[in-house]
C-alpha cells in the first residue's frame, strides 16, 4: 500500500508542477505577444470585430 500512496503522491506532485510551468508560458506568450501589438490597437480591432458581427443578416 505505502509504495501505491507514494506513486500517487509523486503523480499529483508532477501534475501540479507540470500545471505551474504551462501557466507561466501562457503567461509569457500572452506579455510577449501584448508587447508587439499596442494595446489600443487590439482593443480597436476588437470593437470593429464586435460591430461586424452585429451588423451581419441573422439567418
Amino acid at each position: 500500500m505505502k509504495k501505491i500512496e507514494h506513486v500517487i503522491i509523486l503523480g499529483l506532485l508532477g501534475i501540479s508542477v507540470l500545471l505551474k510551468v504551462g501557466s507561466v508560458i501562457v503567461l509569457y506568450k500572452l506579455y510577449t505577444h501584448t508587447e508587439e501589438i499596442p494595446h489600443d490597437l487590439a482593443h480597436k480591432t476588437e470593437i470593429k470585430k464586435r460591430k461586424g458581427q452585429t451588423h451581419e443578416p441573422i439567418q
